[in-house]
């Protein structure tokens, strides 16, 4: 069995964009490249360590801006209706039914936020982190970055979805992923500028408690 996790990719895109005049022999080349490099590393494999077995799951809280400020900054509905070549009176309608989840929202002290699930298991030498949003590249450094396992793999998009999840520089520059995307995904505002650091500080926590790191 070859199995494959996709990381935290969600501001990572092909060198060929679906939007250029891209033709299914260059899709295939792509593949090739890539089942080509998993080859070669193959045969220099070596066994790891397998146990011990350990896995914790929790809820990261992601604070949300303001709907109101967001929705008055950004003109959403005028974006939103432009994106659906819809009347702005169509928007809410067509969301439900184009994208018909609803996500987990909780009200906080500091206002409403969404809940991400997040899973880490360890098997052995290998730490799997696994969270319900499409992390931006950085977000999946900063865990590997800060783990003591000997591989550590992140995956994005895994038990749900609440949307993009930027880091706070990418946030600054807005943009679909930061801007627009949440309505498709059902969230009511922006996630707030520092929600990427809180994931990375609460992943890392739940990893040393893991390995009784105080």
């Amino acid at each position: 069995p070859c199995l494959f996790v996709q990381g935290a990719c969600g501001d990572l895109g092909p060198r060929v964009q679906r939007h250029s005049q891209m033709q299914w022999a260059e899709c295939t080349r792509l593949g090739q490249e890539v089942g080509e490099a998993v080859l070669a590393l193959v045969h220099s494999t070596q066994p790891v360590v397998s146990t011990p077995l350990m896995h914790r799951s929790q809820q990261v809280l992601l604070p949300l801006e303001s709907p109101d400020e967001y929705e008055a900054s950004h003109h959403i509905w005028g974006v939103l209706a432009r994106a659906l070549y819809a009347s702005d009176w169509l928007v809410d309608p067509l969301l439900e039914r184009l994208f018909p989840w609803n996500q987990e929202l909780v009200e906080t002290a500091l206002g409403v936020a969404a809940a991400m699930r997040v899973h880490c298991m360890r098997l052995g030498e290998i730490l799997l982190v696994t969270l319900g949003a499409e992390l931006f590249t950085e977000i999946g450094l900063s865990i590997k970055a800060t783990s003591p396992a000997a591989h550590t793999l992140v995956a994005g998009v895994t038990n749900g979805c609440v949307g993009y999840l930027p880091t706070a520089e990418e946030h600054a520059l807005g943009g679909y992923e930061v801007d627009i995307a949440p309505r498709f995904y059902r969230v009511p505002s922006r996630f707030a500028a520092h929600a990427a650091e809180q994931t990375i500080a609460e992943v890392s926590e739940m990893v040393r408690e893991m390995y009784g790191i105080i």
